[in-house]
């Protein structure tokens, strides 16, 4: 279930709280081959990263869940290192794959030291607290380099969502909605560009991505014949994905990601 929070422009996502217990569960079932599950070269952390900062950098993956990024990271040469907070996944993580660094830890307390780090990439991690994000944002900073580079990605207010948020299509969040369950956010990424500039951040680059979800799930219409498309279950499904992302990204996609320059004032 939905609902619009019109004061905060947000999209609230009721459905499971996202605690540690809840990722344990959702992880449940690891293995080497999800942790190694794709060429390195192909992975969506590596490609980027690669465009800011040269091998060998110190990057730490906050909310980095079964590591797959920590891998490709890694195994691309960097000194990546991999937090997060769910106990049971992570104690996996270092049987499956000694060789990582990865630790259970805390993305709004981390244990590194002021500067320690040229990179910090946050995957889908910051709209998951009701409470919100300004604590994960205060240890960003604090621990990334001046000129280090913040990668932030996150599900988001699009330019589709917002088109269909002014014509109510969305239930309003009220006083009485019961949020016990709630699960993330849709957040709209000028306020979250804006909040990260009033703390020395410095953007760089921004761009929408997964179009596929993001018209699915706010065209019912199209939904039936995208979500064969999304599961893999249609012909020639993964060249449809890629027509699909190029034409309707910018306007549909389900997330964002940003690229900050910490400028350290």
């Amino acid at each position: 279930m939905r609902y619009y929070d019109r004061e905060n422009k947000r999209l609230v996502y009721l459905k499971e709280n996202a605690s540690s217990e809840y990722w344990d569960s959702h992880w449940d079932g690891l293995s080497v081959k999800k942790i190694k599950t794709q060429r390195p070269q192909n992975n969506f952390c590596v490609k980027l990263t690669k465009k800011y900062l040269a091998e060998s950098s110190i990057i730490l993956e906050g909310g980095c869940g079964f590591s797959d990024n920590v891998y490709a990271l890694q195994t691309s040469g960097y000194k990546c290192v991999g937090i997060d907070f769910a106990k049971k996944t992570v104690k996996k993580v270092n049987e499956l794959a000694p060789e990582l660094d990865v630790r259970e830890g805390d993305v709004f307390d981390l244990k590194l030291e002021d500067n320690s780090l040229d990179g910090y990439w946050s995957l889908g991690v910051v709209e998951h607290f009701w409470d919100g994000y300004n604590g994960i944002a205060n240890e960003m900073y604090r621990t990334i380099k001046k000129d280090g580079y913040l990668f932030l990605t996150f599900p988001a207010m699009s330019p589709l969502r917002k088109i269909k948020s002014k014509l109510f299509g969305y239930k309003n969040l009220t006083n009485k909605t019961n949020v016990d369950e709630f699960y993330q956010f849709a957040l709209d990424p000028n306020l979250i560009i804006e909040h990260y500039e009033s703390k020395g951040f410095e953007l760089e680059e921004k761009f929408f991505f997964d179009a596929v979800k993001g018209i699915k799930d706010e065209v019912s219409l199209l939904k039936p014949i995208l979500q064969k498309i999304y599961d893999g279950k249609f012909p020639k499904h993964g060249l449809l994905i890629r027509i699909i992302e190029k034409l309707f990204a910018q306007y549909a996609g389900h997330c964002v990601c940003l690229v900050l320059q910490n400028k350290k004032r």
